[in-house]
């Protein structure tokens, strides 16, 4: 999707017209006189003077449409090269281009002043909750927990490692889980190390009467901390304490190619978990959202709560989470896509292209030798730490120049190229779109001046 470029596409003419007819009427004389001075328009104005006036608003108009309809072409997902999914051309807030156009455009969806909330049913079909609540961000998420009936009463929690959550826009700072719970009012009982607890241990903690249990699940390919969840959720419906669960490995949908999976929301709430906490990330690309999911008696109060507290997402975060919900629906869509094609591609057809591109690049200047090796490597963070993926690495050894300006040199591109930068350059194939690869062998050889 690309932003329109003329006027006439995000205005309809019709209202156009019935714009430059109002400002015609003597009723808004005055009102008028006072816009055109401060348009710079002479005292002594006339209509032709403030159609003129509407038609340089026009072009100006179209100029920064183009503009971004040009930049948004080289701003879709990527996979740069340290295997971080989702980070985007510009290092910025990951955008799908479905997003970007959102943003835009955030006009479209709007009903009355309101941004049509589509995304609810589809998040509500996906998951098989009763009610769900999108926020601002994973930590006002569970800032949202205080609201909920005789959460004062007090928490269980799973005694473990420090779990950090990134602050919304800004990757490098993180808020410790711990303090945002010590914040919730009640007191929070630990249950014991999940290597050393017993069901006595357990039931001594629930037998404690806290109103919650909270738990949080990353990545696990042993199994061994699913089979602990199993056993703590059954234990707290035994005590009856309303389990939460907080999944940084969760998703809404299944991917066959990673390793392990991650666990669908819906799985959890069939599996009778009272709320579900996941982050935005589990939505291929899109704003860093807090997502809730579960009953209703538990929603509605949050949802009162950050309506009250002005949590609620703005008006073009609702725009672009609306159209990364929209993307994420066909999956076979998806997976044609700047993000899906690169991990949807066969081992085969990666090691074909990376081979192809060492014969090419043999001989190049400041080329040494080029080798092909197969690595497993970690998708970034949120949702995907933990899991892995496999990809051909195309190692570059180089001669004449540093890895650090040849990586300069490929990300200062019109298309960047994103470059592991080690003892050798190294590019890993599933980061790269089949189209790039001419790329990579034009800025190894090229053109004479």
């Amino acid at each position: 999707m690309k932003f329109p470029p003329r006027l006439q596409d995000l205005v309809p003419p019709d209202a156009v017209k019935q714009l430059v007819d109002m400002v015609a009427q003597p009723a808004l004389l005055s009102g008028i006189k006072e816009a055109a001075s401060k348009l710079g328009l002479k005292e002594h104005w006339s209509t032709h003077q403030l159609q003129e006036t509407f038609h340089k608003a026009k072009r100006w108009v179209e100029t920064v449409a183009d503009r971004f309809q040009s930049d948004s072409t080289e701003m879709r997902n990527c996979i740069n090269a340290t295997g971080e999914l989702f980070s985007s051309r510009f290092l910025a807030t990951p955008l799908s281009p479905e997003a970007i156009r959102a943003q835009s455009m955030v006009y479209e969806g709007f009903i009355q002043g309101k941004v049509a909330r589509e995304y609810e049913s589809k998040l509500l079909e996906w998951s098989n909750a009763q009610a769900v609540l999108v926020v601002d961000s994973l930590p006002q998420a569970i800032r949202l927990l205080e609201s909920l009936p005789n959460a004062k009463q007090g928490w269980a929690i799973p005694k473990a490692e420090s779990i950090r959550l990134p602050r919304k826009g800004q990757s490098s700072e993180a808020i410790d889980l711990r303090h945002l719970l010590d914040q919730l009012g009640g007191p929070i009982h630990e249950v014991g190390a999940s290597n050393e607890c017993t069901r006595q241990d357990i039931d001594a903690v629930f037998s404690k009467s806290p109103a919650y249990f909270l738990s949080v699940e990353i990545p696990d390919s042993t199994g061994v901390a699913h089979r602990r969840r199993d056993e703590l959720l059954d234990a707290a419906k035994q005590h009856h304490v309303h389990v939460c669960e907080l999944l940084l490995a969760g998703s809404l949908h299944a991917f066959d190619f990673l390793t392990p999976n991650p666990t669908l929301i819906r799985d959890r709430i069939d599996a009778g978990v009272d709320l579900v906490i996941m982050p935005g990330d589990g939505l291929l690309g899109g704003p860093g959202v807090g997502i809730l999911f579960g009953k209703a008696e538990l929603i509605e109060p949050m949802r009162q709560w950050a309506s009250k507290v002005g949590i609620e997402l703005s008006a073009a975060t609702m725009a672009a989470f609306n159209a990364s919900v929209k993307q994420s629906e066909d999956l076979n869509v998806w997976s044609q896509g700047s993000i899906g094609l690169p991990l949807m591609t066969s081992l085969e057809n990666l090691g074909n292209r990376a081979k192809r591109l060492a014969s090419q690049l043999e001989g190049a200047k400041h080329v040494k030798g080029v080798r092909v090796e197969t690595e497993s490597i970690g998708i970034g963070t949120g949702v995907w730490k933990g899991l892995q993926y496999t990809s051909p690495v195309l190692a570059i050894e180089l001669d004449g120049t540093t890895v650090g300006e040849m990586q300069e040199k490929l990300a200062d591109r019109d298309r960047p190229i994103l470059v592991r930068a080690g003892r050798d350059l190294e590019i890993v194939m599933r980061t790269v779109d089949a189209s790039e690869d001419r790329l990579i062998v034009d800025a190894f050889w090229p053109a004479e001046a």
